[in-house]
């Protein structure tokens, strides 16, 4: 009879099907990890929107014109966009979140990646083969195919969701501690797959694209951008689906900023801060009234595949340039080959190119 009294049942820690103790069974998550990336996802988007309202201001200037300003804006929209799911992911998964997570990631990517491969073609389909050819690709013809390019990935993401029936499972790490993880399936695998086709398709435009005048190349930094995001984006990626399933939500959300670091952020930065920098040279050429002659030579190919230049002068005080040394870039053929956003050669260059 003492021995009915002397003991007594207790519940189990929350998540346990079984116990000897209270020892804890669900994994708790670090919340100065958690808030600490939030915060950096934060200040991201803010540099994002400021860069936005940057390029809104200057989007007349030579550098960021000859990047198309409307497509430049839609990548920051993008980026902000691919930034979203880290708000997702900030509390504990479940079937609903979990179900959301797919869409600002992927949609994001798109409409990034997809603005920067559209106006780099219409660079492409321009100087194809080196020639100079008359072409129509206004932005609202580009802004078609963008809207057809969404239209897909959304039609892609609706199926997702409606086919997929569980969203999330339980996991273990190596502690035994459980948690709720979102599932990772062939639709996933395919998407990113298929985003990794669009990246290569990007590695091609730059190829075409790369003798194209100093203008309107950005072969260079986006072929970087596409390197980084294939290379460290599938690195980190790896590295998530071996360990993070062990170690714990904490590695997979930091794992996941690093990744929105990479194909975000570093591709924000190669693609914008050339061109600010670009506007920021103009500005102060402007402010140097000592300058003398700018002079400078673009080489471009003719029908009978014969080299031709076309000189360049811009004087302002009269003098002779001859053994000075003054920086010429963008200004150098900025007054002979203009694309607008009608999307065409300007009269002066193809005038130029009969001659």
């Amino acid at each position: 009879m003492t021995s009915l009294y002397k003991y007594s049942c207790t519940r189990c820690a929350p998540g346990c099907d079984v116990c000897t103790d209270m020892s804890p069974c669900l994994f708790t998550r670090n919340v100065v990890i958690k808030v600490l990336i939030l915060i950096l996802t934060i200040i991201v988007i803010v540099f994002i929107i400021i860069a936005s309202g940057i390029i809104f201001r200057l989007k007349e200037s030579k550098a960021i014109k000859s990047g198309s300003p409307i497509f430049l804006l839609l990548m920051s929209f993008g980026g902000i966009l691919m930034c979203l799911q880290l708000f997702v992911m900030f509390p504990d998964a479940n079937e609903v979140l979990c179900m959301l997570l797919p869409w600002p990631y992927h949609l994001g990517f798109v409409l990034m990646y997809g603005a920067l491969l559209l106006k780099t073609w219409r660079i492409s389909i321009i100087f194809r083969k080196g020639q100079f050819k008359k072409v129509h690709l206004p932005d609202r013809t580009l802004l078609r195919h963008m809207a057809m390019i969404m239209a897909v990935a959304f039609g892609y993401l609706v199926a997702w969701t409606a086919a997929n029936n569980d969203f999330s499972q339980m996991k273990k790490t190596s502690s035994g501690l459980k948690f709720v993880m979102c599932t990772e399936n062939w639709w996933s695998y395919s998407a990113y797959g298929m985003e990794i086709v669009m990246l290569l398709f990007g590695v091609y435009l730059c190829f075409t694209v790369r003798k194209a005048p100093a203008t309107f190349n950005e072969s260079k930094h986006i072929t970087w951008s596409i390197y980084n995001a294939i290379l460290l984006s599938t690195f980190i990626l790896i590295v998530n689906y071996f360990t993070a399933e062990t170690v714990g939500p904490d590695l997979i959300y930091s794992m996941t900023f690093l990744n929105c670091q990479v194909v975000v952020t570093m591709t924000l930065v190669l693609i914008f801060v050339p061109k600010f920098y670009a506007v920021y040279m103009k500005i102060e050429i402007r402010r140097r009234d000592s300058l003398p002659t700018v002079t400078g030579k673009l080489k471009s190919r003719s029908s009978s595949s014969q080299h031709r230049s076309i000189a360049v002068q811009t004087t302002l005080n009269g003098e002779d340039l001859e053994g000075k040394n003054v920086r010429t870039r963008e200004l150098k053929i900025s007054h002979s080959l203009d694309l607008s956003t009608n999307g065409t050669l300007s009269p002066l260059f193809k005038n130029g190119n009969k001659n």
